[in-house]
């Protein structure tokens, strides 16, 4: 099974690069699709015989930007998992963290955690504090279930 995390910057414009990954799962930040746009590259990558899930972007920035997601090629499964801990929840529509399941098959599921952090981290106390807090609530989150961390993020 082949894993694969990656920054698109904006998954339309990437479509077929993305959907001609050797990858069996594929998770990416800054996929940069308006809700509009999200039904078309659905469609394309559905193919190349792959299973597309994408967030809400940024709701904070006045140009369409962030949103994390995932695909999977058939026969896997992807879906979100509604976080369990208030921290997460608080966070899940920023378009800059996400929580996804994977059916793997033979009753073993994967869960996964993108983290789009804030850019400028190392020269901002504010933009590295917001990043720290998407990890915070990743955290939490994590020590409510009995699962291994597994986390991609891209700053």
């Amino acid at each position: 099974m082949i894993l694969e995390f990656v920054n698109c910057t904006h998954a339309l414009t990437h479509v077929e690069t993305l959907a001609k990954r050797k990858a069996h799962a594929l998770f990416f930040c800054e996929h940069s699709l308006l809700p509009g746009a999200i039904p078309k590259c659905s469609q394309e990558l559905k193919a190349y015989n792959w299973t597309p899930i994408f967030s809400e972007l940024d709701p904070e920035l006045g140009h369409p930007t962030g949103g994390v997601g995932g695909m999977v090629r058939d026969p896997l499964r992807i879906y979100a998992i509604s976080p369990s801990s208030d921290t997460l929840r608080g966070h899940i529509h920023t378009g800059r963290v996400g929580f996804y399941g994977v059916d793997l098959g033979m009753g073993c599921p994967l869960g996964i955690f993108i983290i789009y952090g804030w850019s400028g981290g190392h020269a901002s106390d504010h933009a590295n504090g917001r990043t720290d807090d998407l990890c915070a609530a990743v955290r939490a989150e994590v020590e409510l279930h009995d699962i291994w961390l597994c986390v991609s993020w891209e700053i």
